[in-house]
């Protein structure tokens, strides 16, 4: 069954909005801006608004209204904003409709500075139409291109509970409106309740089916692995929560649960990192034969380098790859988005998430007989990757494979320790 939007079945927070209903043939757009309504507390001066905000600060639009605001708020000409459209990326074709004329409408200051804040961390959805048109697009260039590769971010887990980073509820930009402070949302849920998310599934498919060859992945949940991807497929740049390696002997473990968690040895001394200033131990020792080395955790820490042969491994299938699909990442971190600026020409790239990226005009570059090379598409990682399964499968096949999924679940459940039994002893 189809999952449905969290914008679907809403309505335009536009005041004077002509066609209020949000519905899945829109465009969409949704902001947050809690941090101006909490300082400034304008409750009173809501009739003054253009736009409806709730008591997070959010508010959802047709594209076509949310652009009315930031026109207001930002008092563009007609000229500036069509040298703008000439400038952007070629995807705001996509992300707004149609330019219209200037608008004029009065905007109070206080709105000015909430505009301005949701636009930091904006999130954009394409229509049902838009998105089964470039799952059409994006199938198709699957089956003919000789090397496709996918990488993943964190958006492609967002269906599990477990937050982003710079999405509107995204853990960097929650700690940021909190001067710092993690806050209890932006924790999500415990590392070993999640599971692998129809995506996750679909690229074990597509790795199956011969369509996608590798996987590079940003992501430390664990759940590529848990969904059946083999090592061989699948590179971690920052690690995964649920392995830990030898400092001695480099021998590494999967655990059932996070590497947080579970029996530890009180005679390990713990050692702190120069370049992230974290204790990567885990308290557990190393079981291979003759060695009993410390194992440490493998995820990579801010400040901390790269594993050099996992990076590696990474940089030789992004250097072979003709088909580059990126799904849920914000391409932000480096290294690992140096990963899609690959020298083979043409390449083509599909990029899905909510937010724009830098890389969004790569999605648009046109080959020598006129015809766009990739993909770009705003929205949910598992509603794209539903209309692709749909496309490269045959009918009977998809719906054996998805009714799966519940014994395919009932398997991760074996692999993963029930959190309430893993507490350190």
């Amino acid at each position: 069954m189809a999952s449905v939007s969290v914008l679907n079945n809403t309505f335009c927070c536009l005041k004077m909005c002509s066609n209020k209903s949000l519905k899945p043939s829109d465009n969409k757009v949704h902001v947050r801006a809690p941090y101006q309504r909490k300082e400034g507390g304008f409750n009173a001066k809501e009739a003054e608004m253009l736009a409806v905000w709730d008591v997070n600060g959010e508010a959802k639009f047709h594209m076509k209204c949310w652009k009315t605001m930031r026109e207001a708020a930002t008092k563009k000409s007609k000229s500036d904003n069509n040298l703008q459209n000439s400038n952007n990326v070629k995807s705001n074709n996509h992300v707004t409709p149609e330019n219209q004329g200037s608008c004029n409408t009065h905007i109070t200051e206080l709105e000015k500075l909430l505009v301005a804040e949701a636009s930091l961390t904006v999130e954009f959805y394409n229509s049902d139409v838009t998105l089964k048109r470039e799952a059409k697009r994006i199938a198709s260039m699957l089956r003919k291109c000789k090397y496709s590769i996918v990488f993943t971010g964190s958006g492609i887990s967002t269906p599990t509970g477990a937050g982003d980073y710079r999405g509107i509820n995204g853990k960097w930009t929650n700690q940021d409106k909190n001067n710092g402070a993690a806050t209890a949302k932006s924790r999500g849920p415990r590392i070993e309740d999640i599971r692998p998310t129809y995506t996750h599934e679909a690229l074990v498919k597509l790795l199956d089916m011969g369509h996608v060859k590798h996987v590079i992945s940003q992501n430390t949940d664990g759940l590529h692995r848990l969904s059946g991807i083999p090592e061989s497929k699948l590179s971690e740049l920052h690690g995964n929560s649920f392995i830990e390696k030898c400092e001695s002997c480099g021998t590494t473990s999967e655990l059932h649960h996070g590497y947080r968690k579970g029996p530890t040895d009180a005679s390990i001394p713990p050692t702190i990192c120069e370049m992230c200033k974290c204790n990567h131990r885990t308290g557990r020792r190393c079981a291979e034969k003759n060695c009993g080395g410390y194992m440490r955790s493998t995820i990579v820490k801010f400040g901390d380098t790269l594993d050099e042969e996992v990076l590696g491994g990474a940089m030789a299938q992004a250097e072979m790859a003709t088909f580059i699909l990126v799904l849920g990442s914000s391409l932000l971190v480096s290294p690992a988005n140096s990963l899609i600026q690959t020298d083979k020409e043409p390449l083509r790239l599909a990029i899905c998430n909510r937010q724009v990226t830098a890389y969004d005009v790569k999605c648009f570059e046109i080959d020598n007989s006129g015809n766009q090379l990739g993909s770009r598409v705003f929205g949910d990682c598992d509603d794209l990757m539903r209309e692709v399964m749909r496309c490269l499968m045959d009918p009977d096949e998809h719906q054996l494979w998805e009714d799966g999924r519940a014994d395919r679940m009932k398997t991760y459940d074996s692999n993963r320790a029930h959190s309430s039994r893993q507490r350190n002893v």
